[in-house]
This record gives C-alpha cells, structure tokens and sequence, in this order.
C-alpha cells in the first residue's frame, strides 16, 4: 500500500512538471512566436475551450498583425465571458473591420448596460454588421435614453441595419417609460419611422407596424391605414391587427374596404377587427359578407354580427339558415339561440313561409321559433299545423311544445294530429308530445298549487289516447274538484279501465260527483256497479235515482223503471227527458201509451226522445215525428232527429218506411217530388292523372262535370256551385272538385269546410263508403258508412285513396284517386251502375248538396260509367 502511494506522489510531480513547462512554451508562443504559431495556438485554444490564458489572449489585441488580433478578438468570443468586456471594448476601438465585428459581438454576448455608448457609437461604423450588432445590443440592453439615437440612424443606407434598428425600437417600446418618451417625441422624429412604410422591403414595412403598434402613438394610425393597401398580404394583415391595438375606429371604412380582398385571410382578420372596434358603421360591408364564396368568411360575418346584435342584420343572419354550407347553417343557428332576441321572430316566420326555403332550413327555422317565440308565434306555428308538408306540421308541433306546451289550443290540435294526420311520422310525434305532457300533468295532480292548471287544460286533451293514465291519476287525487272533473271527462269519452276508481268515487258522500258517477257507470255498462246503483235507487235525491235508473237501463235492466214512468210526469223538463231516454232504452211496449201521450202535450226537446223511444219500440208514430222533426230547421232538435233516425235498434221494418216519410212529408210541404234520381257520368281514362290538386290535366278539361248543387235548408240553387268530374281505369276511380267560394282566405285548419263523397257501389241499404276532405288537405278521413246493431264492433277499415288540394282567390280544388280493390271491386265494365252523392259543408255559405242526404242510400243519385 505503502509503495502504491509513493509512485502516485512522483507521478503528480511529474505532471506538475510537465505542464509548468508545457505552459512557459505557450506563453513564449504569445510573446515571441510568428504570426502562424500565435494563429495556431488560438485555434488549439478554442478547440480544447481553455480559458487559463484569456489575459495573454487579451494582449494580443496589442500585435501589429490584424490576422492575429482578429484570431484574438474572435477566440476570446468564443470561449471568453464577462471578464472580457475591457478586451471586446478594445477591440471595437481597433482598425481593422473584422476585429471591431467580433468585438461588437462580444460586446452583444456578454455585456450589459455598461456598454451602451460602444452600442450608440457603433451605430456609425463604417462596416455594416458593426452597425447591425450595435443595433442588437441597444435592443437588447437600451431604454427609453437610446430612443433617439435609433431613430437618427433609421435612414442607415444597409436594409438589415435598418430592420434591426426597428425590431430595437419594437423591443423597447413595449415598456411603459419608453412608450411615454416616444410620444413626446417630435411628429418631424416619429415621422422619419413611420414613414418607413413606405419603404419597399416587405420586411421594413412589417417591422414598422410593430414599433407603431409598440408605441401606441394615434400618430401613426393615418400610416397603418395607407398600408391596408399594401400589395403584400402580411402587411394588410399586421396593419390590421395594429390598427385594432390602437382602437383606430376611425379606420373602419379602410378595413371595411378590405372585406372585397381577393385573400380569404385578410377579408377574415378584417372582420375581426371590424367586430372587435365595433365600427357600427361598417354593418352593412359585414351583412353582405354573408354572401361570401367563402365559408369560413361566412362564418366569421356571423360572428361579427353576432357582436353588434343590430336587428338590421337579423334579416341577413337568418338567410344564412338556407346556406349550402352545414357549417355556416349550424353557426346561423347558434347566433340565433346565443342572443335570443325577438326581433328574429319575423324573418324566422318568413324563411319558414317561403315556398322557395328548402326543408332543412325551414325545420331549423321552426326550432328556433320554438326557442324564442311568443304567443303571437305560436299562433302563428298552430297554422302552420294544416301545412300539406308532414315534415313542417312535425315541425310546427315540436316548436309549439316549446312555447307553451299546456296551450289549450295547441294540445286540441296535438289530439286531432294524433289520431288523423295522414303522415305517421306527425302521428307519431303528437302521440310522444302527449305523452309528455300527460306525464307532467300526472305530477301535477298531487300539488295544491298545479292542480288548477290541470283543471283548466284537462279538456283540451279530451281526445288524447293517452288521457285514461291521467284520469286514473285524478280519480285516486286527494282533491275532489279533480275526481269530479275526470268523471265529467269520463261522460264526454267513458274509459272501462277506470270502473273500479268510478265505484269507489259513487261511494263517496259527495251527491253532486255520486249524479255525474252513475251516468259513466251506465255508459261503460259496469256490471260490477249494478248493487251500488240499484242502491243508488233508494236515494233521496231525486236526480240521483234517475241517473241510477239510467245507468242500469244502459245494461238492460229494468230497476229503474218505476222511477222513470214517475219523474216522465215531472216539471222538470230535464228529468222527462232522462226519464224517456230510459223507457227507449228498454224497449218495453207496456209503456208506449204514456209515451204517446208526452207527444201531445210535452216541450219539443222532450217529444224527440219521446218519438226516438216509440220508434225503437216500433210504434209508425215515432219514426212520423222524427222524420218531420229531421226536417224542420230547428236546432238542437233537428241534429238529434236524424241520429235517432239512424239508430240501429230501430226496427227494420220501420227504418224502410223511413224514405217514403220523407217523400210524404216533403209533398205535403212543398208538394214536390223527385220523379227521377240524379244521374252522373264517369268517363274513362286512357291517359295518367296526376293528382296534384289542379284541375290542369286535359282529361279534366274535355269530360263534361256535375253541378245543380241544392242548399239543403231552401233546396234551390246554391249561389256558390261545386262542380264535380269523375273518371276510371282498371285500378282507381277519380274525381275533380271545383269549389265556388267567396273568400278562401277564411279557410282555416279548424273551420268547417269540407266536401263528402258517399259512394254505393253494390247499391246496398245497410252499407256504403263515405270519404271526407277539407279544403287544406290535411283533414281527410274515409270509413264504411253502415247501419250497426246492438253491441256490433264498428269495422275496422282504411283506405289507401290519394288526395291533394288547393286553395285560389275565389275557389279550392281537390283531386283524389281511390283504388277500386278498397270498394271491393275488381274490375269496372262500361254500362255499371252505382249509388253516388257529394255533399259540401261550410260555416260561410249555405251547406249544399248534389241531391239529397249524403247519409241516406235512398236519396243517392246514380253513378253510369262510360
């Protein structure tokens, strides 16, 4: 161990021996070598970065050779440091070019504020990358005090002494001081900068906006707005920007000249900076950018507009609904809902009105008015529910949702489009927005506070299909005025499903709700009531034990019976009729004679239930009285007439003397009758028609047409005729429907326009078809027309028959086609004869009629096919 130390100890003396001797050589080669051995030694020198000699280096900047003092100067930047600013200051001092550029960059690398007078006085070298590194250092060291001398050497005659002069300026005119000397500066100072905008290098432009958008001197903003037209695209672009630092709203119809830019990008940075000064007058340059070629110029015009929120470019901003681009269309739509302003509501109606809008912009526009709409919208999108496009109706409905879900009109029409608008897709979403609501309103029920609502609106949903899970929700509700407004809803439309809630509220003490509860039990025919109401009989309210009565003659018994033939003598007027309802419900012979009698002496509401019962008991004199009750024009009476009239249980052999007593009675009044029927023709077609609601196709034009139609009251001429064409081929039969009117405009949705085609083909008694169409097209229905028995399902039929309408100034049109295999027909053969009527209905002008009732296969006129 002992001798391993011992040679480490000589071998350090050794190296320290070798190395003293090493370095004495290299600083002979400093003070007496050639200029080659100086050069080479500086080179070693860098290469191995010893520093040990960076005083000897710093003495060479003394030798005659300016090859060896540039070796020097440059050995030191690369591997000298701080302790070497007095050698780079030397050096800057020298003669030769090439040692003051390495001193001038020594000075950049590792000086500091100590050094700012070599930077300014470098800035009048004769070589210029002395000036150019000067020009560094005063950016990278200087202050507000070196403002000056940058701005008297702007002018330098070297293009990149002059950029970094300027990226100088830029550097220190972002501290607060310097911004405050620059503005003090005189406009003949500040001037000679600014007017380098106009120099020719793109490059000096630029960096002359920076330092004017440093310095934020107003006194530049009229030298930024000539470079707005500036050839390069980059200048346009940092001009702009600039002018927005500065807030130069006084050059927004420079930039708004930029949004006709051929650059997509500068016609954007321009729009942006328009927004972001909000150059309100510029709006107008903004709108008409919707219009751009350009989807992303699009994009940004609306969210420029989006920031002024003027209603004047609402109009401009909801066309963009319509745009080609789904980007533009989706950012329209977001600028819309994001300011929310009801000034957007009439040009929504507009774009949604427009025949020419296309369906996705219309459906956008839809939705949005469901977002932002008012009441006035909602009527107007209720209109809207009787478009003849399904998807606009579907697209009505959901935006009324929105508006005001619990709309009593709104939810009327919603039941109606459930059960009848012809397109499923509408069906089905009314059946889900009912849904909906039905499921609010079952919530509801349960709150003290809520329950008036649903008191209020429950009617309105009369129709629904739904409704029997709400009901069921009000009768088992803890307040009564809800349990007795479902059992006035359950008279209106009775649910069987709800009998056990029903018996449970006839046992309640409540007499009023017990009266309203026996009805529903009777018109469900609840079997399971039939002890609580043959109890119900024992009463002390009189109109209880009728209602008992009532119920249980509706399921064929005859408790009640001696109630009726007591209350039938009442002065109460409504309990005679009740008690007469009863005695035709059973049908029972023994009580014909009484009911004889109320014919004679009894109010006129009484005798027609009177007559209705003696007819269903086959007494001739009921079905006398209907007949002439059906044919006076008193009202409700006459409605009531006619219904009885066609009930089934009348017995057949009365029910066929049923036309001749219309014959009879309509002679001894008029002492007129129909010699012959009414005869109409169907021409073949041996073309295609087109059913598209016009009267256009030339078979319609060349076919002879029915009209003569009758006002039904006065039985003349209508004033405002309907003319009917009718045609077939081997799959379809056609008609054409021309109707008169004096003011369509007054056709609504809900108005009562419609016309009815009864169509016999067997020429049968006991069933035909009947189809209806309203003048909107959106209300057309078909069934089988026929006599029912007792407890006889109605059939189930539809028929897959084409309609379309249209509605003109002083008339509306229908066209339809319905296939011959829905009338059960398979082929028709020249010489065929049917059963056939139209009748025309309206709540402005007299109902009219081809000839005689639609309902009565006797008055039918006759259909010969050509």
């Amino acid at each position: 161990m002992k001798n391993i130390i011992k040679i480490s100890i000589i071998l350090w003396g050794f190296g320290i021996l070798c190395y003293g001797s090493l370095k004495n050589g290299e600083i002979d080669t400093f003070k007496y070598g050639t200029e080659r051995e100086k050069i080479a030694l500086l080179e070693k020198l860098i290469l191995t970065n010893n520093k040990i000699y960076l005083p000897e280096i710093g003495k060479l900047l003394d030798d005659p050779s300016r090859e060896v003092r540039s070796k020097a100067v440059y050995t030191l930047l690369k591997i000298g440091d701080s302790t070497c600013i007095p050698y780079f200051k030397k050096a800057f001092r020298d003669s030769w070019w090439q040692v003051r550029l390495y001193g001038m960059e020594g000075l950049v690398r590792y000086g500091g504020k100590n050094v700012i007078d070599e930077f300014i006085n470098g800035l009048d070298d004769s070589y210029w990358k002395v000036r150019y590194y000067a020009a560094i250092g005063l950016g990278k060291y200087g202050d507000e005090n070196v403002i000056e001398d940058l701005i008297e050497h702007i002018n330098d005659e070297n293009i990149m002494v002059q950029e970094e002069i300027l990226w100088a300026l830029n550097r220190i005119l972002w501290r607060d001081e310097a911004k405050a000397k620059f503005k003090r500066l005189s406009e003949s100072k500040v001037n000679s900068v600014f007017e380098k905008v106009g120099s020719k290098s793109e490059s000096i432009r630029i960096r002359t906006i920076w330092v004017i958008e440093a310095s934020e001197d107003v006194r530049g903003i009229p030298y930024l707005i000539k470079l707005l037209g500036d050839e390069s695209k980059e200048v346009k672009i940092r001009a702009i920007w600039a002018l927005e630092k500065l807030k130069a709203k006084n050059a927004g119809y420079a930039i708004e000249a930029l949004l006709e830019d051929p650059s997509v990008k500068v016609k954007i940075e321009s729009i942006k900076a328009l927004s972001r000064l909000k150059s309100e007058e510029s709006i107008e340059g903004l709108v008409k950018k919707l219009k751009d070629p350009d989807e992303n110029v699009r994009i940004y015009a609306l969210w420029a507009l989006e920031r002024f929120k003027n209603p004047l470019t609402y109009d401009g901003i909801v066309n963009c609904l319509k745009d080609q681009s789904r980007k533009v269309r989706e950012y329209a739509i977001k600028v819309i809902e994001e300011l929310n302003d009801k000034n957007f509501i009439p040009f929504l109606k507009k774009i949604v009105s427009d025949e020419n809008t296309d369906i996705e912009a219309k459906l956008s526009g839809l939705k949005l008015l469901g977002k932002i709409g008012d009441e006035e919208t909602g009527k107007f999108l209720l209109n809207l529910t009787r478009c003849e496009n399904p998807a606009v109706r579907k697209g009505a409905v959901e935006a009324l949702f929105m508006i005001d879900k619990f709309n009593p009109d709104f939810l009327k029409q919603l039941c109606f489009m459930e059960s009848f608008d012809p397109d499923w897709r509408v069906r089905k979403t009314s059946s889900r927005l009912l849904a909906k609501v039905i499921g609010e309103m079952e919530n509801m029920v349960s709150s003290s506070e809520e329950k008036e609502k649903v008191l209020q609106i429950v009617e309105s949903l009369q129709q629904a299909r739904n409704l029997r899970r709400l009901l069921k929700s009000m009768a088992e509700s803890e307040y009564p005025e809800l349990r007795e407004k479902m059992v006035e809803l359950c008279l209106k439309k009775p649910y069987p499903e709800l009998s056990k809630n029903l018996r449970e509220m006839f046992e309640e003490p409540d007499i009023v709700l017990k009266r309203k509860v026996a009805l529903v039990l009777g018109e469900i025919k609840d079997k399971k009531a039939i002890p609580l109401l043959k109890n119900g009989l024992k009463s002390y309210d009189t109109e209880l034990q009728l209602n008992c009565a009532y119920a249980l003659a509706k399921m064929g018994r005859r408790d009640g019976l001696p109630i009726a033939l007591n209350l039938l003598r009442s002065d109460n007027v409504e309990f005679q009729k009740r008690s007469a309802e009863i005695l035709a419900l059973l049908r029972d012979k023994k009580t014909s004679d009484i009911l004889l009698k109320k014919l004679a002496n009894s109010e006129l509401e009484v005798k027609v239930v009177c007559a209705w019962a003696l007819a269903r008991m086959g007494e001739i004199k009921g079905a006398e009285l209907l007949v002439k009750l059906s044919e006076e024009n008193i009202e409700p009476v006459r409605t009531y007439a006619n219904q009885y009239l066609s009930d089934p249980s009348i017995p057949y052999y009365i029910k066929a003397k049923i036309p001749k007593l219309r014959e009879e009675f309509r002679r001894s009044r008029i002492g007129i009758i129909e010699i012959s029927p009414k005869i109409a023709k169907a021409y073949h077609v041996d073309g295609v028609i087109i059913i598209d609601g016009k009267d256009e196709d030339r078979f319609w034009k060349i076919i002879e047409k029915e009209d003569n139609f009758l006002t039904i009251d006065e039985k003349v001429n209508s004033d405002y005729q309907t003319k009917v064409g009718i045609g077939y081929d081997d799959k379809y039969i056609y008609f054409l429907f021309i109707c008169e009117d004096p003011d369509t405009s007054q056709i609504e949705l809900k108005s009562r326009d419609f016309i009815t085609v009864s169509i016999n083909p067997k020429n049968s008694f006991k069933e035909w078809y009947q189809f209806v169409v309203h003048p909107l097209g959106v209300v057309n229905y078909s069934y089988i027309w026929k006599f029912y028995k007792d407890d006889e399902p109605e059939k189930k039929w539809e028929s897959s028959w084409k309609v379309k309408t249209s509605v003109e100034e002083d008339r509306w049109i229908a066209e339809i086609a319905i296939p011959l295999s829905d009338l059960k027909v398979d082929k028709i053969t020249s010489g065929t004869k049917w059963g056939i009527n139209f009748h025309r209905d309206s709540e402005r002008i007299p109902p009219s009629t081809w000839t005689g009732r639609i309902d009565n296969p006797e008055q039918f006129g006759v259909l010969i096919f050509e």
